[in-house]
């Protein structure tokens, strides 16, 4: 599920960034926002498998340690995430007000999840799992915007832009025809006998 979690945050990231150089607006602070807010989701699931790997009431300190250290990564990074996606979610025109409704409710709630979590500790571990699960169908539903708008034409010139320009270049040349020389008239190199009269 990390793993899922850190390829498609990757894609997205891509995405995003294909998609406002397509436009010529990928402007230094949407730059910032979407690497910013790619690494966050990336340290988030980080901190998600620090969680999983160690149990908050283990006998060794070390590991409700990291328990508790990898909650938090988990529980402020991901909310970080959610609402970068949405700034930069609401700049992109493909895509209908619906679908950005519905991913800035589900940031909205990703808070407020969090919020909860911190308040009903009585409750914490009922709300740690909801948040998993709410903030897993936040990153799965990225595949929507992948459905609308894949980029794949622009990914392609994107990671080979170089190769294929160099192979368009060797094409062009190929392809080009080959100058070829002067048809000049035969040249009548046997010898005339002139007759003398």
């Amino acid at each position: 599920g990390s793993a899922f979690a850190i390829i498609t945050t990757i894609a997205r990231e891509v995405q995003i960034r294909v998609y406002f150089t397509r436009d010529g607006t990928y402007t230094c602070c949407i730059q910032v926002m979407n690497s910013i807010g790619a690494l966050a989701n990336i340290l988030a699931y980080v901190g998600y498998l620090l969680t999983v790997f160690n149990k908050y009431d283990a006998e060794d300190e070390t590991k409700a340690f990291l328990h508790v250290v990898g909650l938090l990564l988990f529980f402020i990074l991901a909310p970080l995430y959610a609402l970068l996606q949405c700034a930069l979610l609401f700049k992109q025109t493909q895509y209908s007000m619906f679908i950005k409704i519905i991913f800035l409710l589900m940031a909205v709630l990703e808070y407020a999840v969090v919020i909860g979590y911190l308040v009903l500790k009585e409750s914490a571990i009922i709300i740690e799992w909801f948040a998993v699960a709410l903030i897993s169908m936040y990153t799965g539903l990225f595949f929507v915007l992948f459905l609308i708008d894949p980029v794949d034409d622009e990914l392609k010139e994107y990671f080979t832009f170089g190769c294929c320009r160099k192979k368009s270049g060797a094409n062009e040349r190929k392809d080009r025809p080959s100058v070829s020389k002067r048809n000049d008239p035969p040249v009548n190199n046997r010898a005339e006998d002139i007759e003398l009269a």
